[in-house]
């Protein structure tokens, strides 16, 4: 009987042993590079070392550029690069594997946040899945990149002064809001075409995307002893105007040059005079109206006043 139960022992340990070595070596890699780590924790070595953080964007999309609001919603691919110093293997313990894909909630990640975004909630605006770990060596270390697509909603301060034919100018800056940059620095990564990526970028009915530009900044803040890096993009945008040609600036001109022509080869004043007036009641509510949804309050002076002007030249020849 004794030999019976050290029978069944034996083969209950060899099959536990067995199922742990057709364990996926992925799954043996995970457990082993992550059973002592700390995510919560800044995974930094050497004190002055900070985490140099690479930052690359790829412009997807311009999705609305809103003129009452001041605001700016672009859909962009962001891929973020760093070296996590507390992750790192021997691929020859692990079946030469030299790079794995965990969830981003098992690992550190850096508070990169857009300074000037209308939208407070990261889960909201940007979509994170998996990092991708790539060793570097036991001693040295493992390379994090971290991609996931995002729609920026930022303000902007958008001048209307010469619309439609105006160009446009945003800014997004990012950094991060928690450490300084003796703990956590930012570098952009510059693409063949400029420092935004273009290559997937869908073509816009309303505009187009003349260039852009980056500037990094190590800015001192009066609340902390160290500096912070700030990662400064410009977008320069120009407004495509046939649209508003042919629905705005063509009609008030050819109102505005009817009425002129009716008011020479009229013979009756009068007459004159009330299809002047009716032409200006059709005209005016349908200026306002196209107008209201693209003139914000700050730019009325200094973009309706003269154009209104124009359309009253008329009514100032009548009367003079």
């Amino acid at each position: 009987m004794p030999n019976f139960y050290a029978i069944l022992t034996s083969i209950f340990f060899s099959g536990v042993l067995s199922l742990n070595s057709e364990l996926p070596i992925q799954y043996e890699l995970a457990n082993n590079i992550l059973e002592n780590y700390q995510k919560g924790l800044i995974p930094k070595v050497k004190k002055d070392s900070p985490i140099n953080v690479s930052m690359s964007i790829q412009l997807y999309q311009i999705i609305q550029v809103n003129e009452p609001q001041q605001f700016l919603l672009l859909n962009a691919w962001v891929v973020e690069r760093w070296v996590d110093q507390m992750l790192g293997w021997d691929p020859d313990e692990f079946d030469n594997e030299t790079e794995i894909m965990v969830r981003h909630d098992d690992v550190w990640l850096p508070d990169t946040t857009l300074y000037n975004s209308l939208e407070m909630d990261d889960s909201a605006s940007k979509k994170l899945t998996h990092v991708k770990v790539t060793t570097l060596g036991k001693q040295r270390g493992a390379r994090i990149e971290l991609l996931y697509p995002t729609i920026y909603k930022i303000s902007c301060l958008l001048n209307l002064r010469f619309f439609p034919f105006d160009m446009q100018k945003c800014r997004m800056t990012f950094g991060s809001w928690s450490f300084d940059n003796s703990l956590i620095d930012y570098y952009p990564h510059i693409f063949k075409n400029g420092p935004v990526g273009l290559q997937n970028f869908l073509e816009n009915d309303a505009w187009s995307v003349l260039v852009t530009h980056v500037d990094r900044q190590e800015k001192k803040y009066s609340c902390c002893p160290n500096n912070y890096t700030l990662l400064h993009y410009d977008v320069v945008i120009q407004r495509k105007p046939l649209y508003y040609v042919l629905n705005l600036i063509a009609p008030t001109a050819v109102i505005t040059f009817i009425s002129i022509i009716g008011f020479f080869t009229s013979v009756n004043p009068f007459t004159n005079f009330c299809n002047v007036c009716v032409w200006k009641l059709i005209s005016n509510p349908y200026m306002s109206l196209f107008l209201s949804r693209y003139v914000s309050c700050a730019s009325v002076v200094s973009f309706f006043f003269p154009l209104a002007t124009f359309g009253d030249v008329d009514v100032v020849m009548l009367l003079g």
